[in-house]
């Protein structure tokens, strides 16, 4: 048994759930600050289509650090919402997320509740299992092995892209259900979760 409470740690999940998604439109919005820049760049006959350049220093500075850069069209493609850079934040707060939930926060509250961590079931949150997994093993396209057997956020098809951006991270944060993580488990058969 932990002296720990499940208010205690479901508190503490909160807290990196509400951080989580303050970053995640934090940064979307300073894309949006660097896009419009991106979009307002002075373009010579010579170069239409300059590499809008990341790093540390004057780009015109061989000693500068270079972080790397793409086209400017790139930059514009990947920097609007629901591009590459989107798709990826988005991505990485699905993994990072399940992760502290599967490797953190479930075992605790499992022996706050006195239980085992299989005894611990949120469907939502074995959804993100299923999404982290196609994420990481599929390319981020949906399988009929994981998130076509998604049980409550039922976004997607096989085939599509997993792109949790924009309002479905909002939707995804508020559809976890704290009540049930503060409640004892009841026992359930349906796998692991």
């Amino acid at each position: 048994m932990t002296n720990e409470t499940p208010e205690q740690i479901v508190k503490e999940m909160q807290d990196l759930v509400g951080n989580l998604k303050l970053s995640y439109f934090f940064t979307r919005t300073g894309l949006k600050t660097i896009l419009n820049n991106v979009n307002n760049m002075i373009l010579t006959p010579e170069n239409p289509n300059p590499t809008v350049w990341m790093g540390k220093g004057d780009p015109n500075d061989p000693t500068s650090i270079s972080y790397g850069g793409w086209p400017k069209s790139l930059t514009q493609m990947n920097l609007a919402d629901g591009g590459t850079v989107d798709l990826l934040l988005g991505m990485q707060l699905v993994v990072f997320l399940y992760s502290l939930w599967d490797i953190d926060y479930r075992p605790r509250l499992a022996a706050a509740h006195g239980c085992g961590k299989n005894d611990i079931k949120i469907p939502m949150l074995g959804d993100l299992r299923r999404f982290r997994n196609d994420m990481v093993h599929n390319r981020a396209i949906a399988s009929t092995k994981y998130t076509a057997r998604c049980e409550v956020l039922k976004w997607f098809a096989e085939g599509d892209l997993i792109a949790i951006v924009g309002d479905r991270i909002h939707e995804l944060t508020v559809a976890i259900p704290w009540d049930d993580l503060l409640a004892a488990p009841v026992s359930d058969t349906r796998g692991d979760q």
